[in-house]
């Protein structure tokens, strides 16, 4: 297994609000965040910078500027920054509202991003994540031999509409294409106002849903 405690991490009291916090303010807290550090630990920023941010390139980019000063990340580090985050943070469990809705907060780890997604396509990830605290733990779901690819699945079991879970693999730059057919009829159900359409899962999957609500309420 692995198991991560997290480079930066907001949740949704940071927001001041009581109903949850829109993705696009979570982001923008937890590059404050990880900017903030990076400026003030050299080893965090290549910790930080070690992570996919869209481009080919790795590692913190310093600058000099004077022999007596030491090298800075200079003035163009946040929109890579906030690349990082959209191409590998996780939402994470963060409580709930007074009517009961999730509110999730969202981290950032170093490990964690370095396990693939599985699309329904490929059958059955071969490892499943949970949370205890803000410590991310994967386990293998199954047998995993030498050199085979590690995958799990993007999609937040914290989204709470259907959209938002293609909405991550967009940001990941993927595609399922079985849930994409199933986007007009889940939309559907939504319009007509039958959010909690429930969708009957096989025996085995079931119980793997079950185990893992288990451990997230220890």
């Amino acid at each position: 297994f692995i198991l991560a405690r997290p480079l930066g991490l907001v949740l949704p009291e940071d927001g001041g609000s009581a109903t949850g916090m829109p993705e696009a303010l979570a982001r923008r807290l937890l590059a404050d965040r990880l900017e903030a550090r990076a400026r003030q630990d050299a080893a965090f920023a290549e910790e930080l910078f070690s992570l996919y941010d869209g481009t080919p390139e790795y590692g913190a980019r310093w600058h000099e500027e004077g022999e007596d000063a030491l090298p800075s990340l200079g003035d163009s580090v946040r929109p890579r920054i906030h690349e990082i985050i959209r191409c590998n943070a996780h939402r994470c469990p963060g409580g709930r509202s007074f009517s009961g809705e999730p509110m999730p907060g969202l981290g950032l780890w170093l490990w964690p991003p370095m396990v693939n997604h599985a699309t329904e396509a490929d059958g059955q990830p071969n490892c499943a994540h949970v949370f205890f605290g803000d410590a991310m733990l994967f386990r293998a779901t199954r047998s995993v031999r030498a050199g085979e690819e590690l995958l799990d699945r993007y999609t937040s079991p914290l989204a709470t509409h259907f959209e938002q879970t293609l909405g991550i693999l967009e940001d990941h730059g993927m595609e399922d294409p079985v849930y994409q057919a199933c986007r007009r009829s889940w939309t559907d159900a939504e319009g007509e106002g039958r959010g909690g359409v429930s969708v009957a899962l096989p025996p085995g999957q079931r119980e793997l849903a079950r185990q893992l609500a288990r451990i997230e309420r220890v």
